[in-house]
């Protein structure tokens, strides 16, 4: 098993230095991919909404924490708020989503996926390299962060 150091965060929470980024991982591959990284000694997984595998993800959670015999607190979880979803009304429900498509009781961090709200175009898909595809919102990250998802 892989040593997995942790770094204290300011609320007082660990986390693991060492994680297992789920960007482009194909849906088919990904829950296996969380369970080897999981019993190699991984204790942080790293997913986002816009990566479209959030619950095959949590189907690898879910088996390493049975097989394991591994509590929920012992895996650091986090996912990321997408750009279209910066308007303070939508935060809570999106995060809310990724919690239930992770099969999860709870985020451990909750981060803002880029700095930029936009919408793709009606009949676009979403294109990095093509920002004509997008529409630019403004939506100030202070108002979004003020949603206060956390819990004491």
């Amino acid at each position: 098993m892989i040593s997995n150091p942790s770094l204290l965060l300011n609320s007082g929470h660990k986390i693991p230095q060492l994680g297992l980024g789920t960007f482009d991982a194909p849906k088919e591959v990904v829950t296996e991919a969380v369970e080897v990284a999981i019993s190699t000694g991984f204790r942080h997984i790293d997913c986002a909404m816009i990566y479209g595998n959030e619950k095959e993800v949590g189907a690898g959670i879910a088996a390493s924490l049975k097989k394991h015999n591994l509590r929920r607190e012992d895996i650091f979880v986090t996912s990321k708020l997408w750009c279209d979803k910066h308007a303070p009304e939508d935060v809570r429900s999106a995060c809310e989503l990724s919690i239930e498509k992770l099969g999860v009781q709870y985020l451990d961090l909750y981060l803002v996926h880029l700095p930029v709200s936009f919408h793709v175009k009606e009949g676009m898909t979403f294109d990095v390299y093509d920002p004509s595809s997008l529409v630019f919102e403004h939506h100030k990250l202070e108002d979004t962060w003020k949603v206060h998802l956390w819990k004491e």
